[in-house]
């Protein structure tokens, strides 16, 4: 509930700097939506993610890896989807690309390990 009334006091800020300062609402707008998704990160989303982690009684193979991933790509699609709305569709593109670079890194030492084992089993 805190987090929306945050939301609506930051929308009406953004209305008065938008009428009053119209050149710095771009800038006021950046700051407000970095400001409010660390707020939401930090708060809902990462507690939410360790809860996850640590719900199961059994190790899940994989589930940090999978979590991660999707931490990593909702802030990239966030941040991008950002940049899109501020006309830096180039930028936008090349961090989300950067951050999917990431993930696969991320994931580099399981597709070896898969890529090996289909190559065992191909190989007579």
């Amino acid at each position: 509930m805190t987090i929306l009334f945050y939301a609506v006091i930051m929308l009406i800020l953004l209305m008065f700097i938008q009428m009053a300062i119209p050149a710095l609402h771009r800038v006021f707008y950046t700051v407000f939506f970095f400001l409010l998704m660390s707020f939401l990160l930090m708060r809902l989303f990462i507690p939410f993610l360790q809860r996850l982690l640590h719900a199961f009684p059994i190790e899940i193979p994989y589930l940090s890896l999978i979590l991660g991933s999707a931490f990593i790509y909702f802030v990239s699609t966030a941040v991008s989807q950002h940049l899109n709305d501020q006309d830096y569709e180039a930028l936008a593109f090349l961090s989300h690309t950067a951050v999917k670079l990431v993930i696969l890194s991320l994931w580099l030492k399981e597709i070896i390990e898969l890529f090996s084992i289909w190559q065992r089993l191909i190989e007579p």
